[in-house]
């Protein structure tokens, strides 16, 4: 047990956030090449922004998980877990068209965004079943 912020956390539940931080920031980064690796045009080149959104799209993802209670003790691998995840990915989705609103210097595009959240989808449930 670590202590964090007056709270005793669990190393296996700090591991597992860093971990999913991890895969959400480079299924960002997969969701950008897969866009634009099946267009016709060429590949635009990799914009300065695709780093920060990929780290503020981690971030509000972590604490969207956080939020639904994702990382609590007795959680098991059940149909509650998967409405749990998919809340966090209703409430990620809305968060980051709004911050794309915000600040339109981070804006990729929807396809980015869609395939970034399969990605991330995917990744989060594989490492869950681990």
């Amino acid at each position: 047990m670590i202590r964090l912020f007056g709270h005793y956390v669990s190393k296996t539940y700090l591991l597992l956030g860093l971990l999913e931080f991890l895969i959400c920031f480079y299924a960002l980064l997969a969701g950008f090449y897969i866009r634009f690796q099946f267009s016709s045009d060429m590949m635009p080149d990799t914009p300065y922004g695709l780093w920060v959104t990929g780290i503020l799209y981690a971030v509000v993802m972590s604490l969207s998980m956080t939020a639904v209670g994702l990382y609590q003790r007795g959680v098991r691998f059940t149909a509650g877990l998967l409405v749990r995840i998919g809340l966090s990915f209703l409430f990620v989705s809305m968060a980051m068209s709004m911050l794309f609103y915000i600040v339109p210097d981070l804006f990729l595009g929807r396809g980015v965004m869609a395939y970034a959240l399969l990605v991330s989808l995917g990744g989060v449930l594989a490492l869950r079943a681990v």
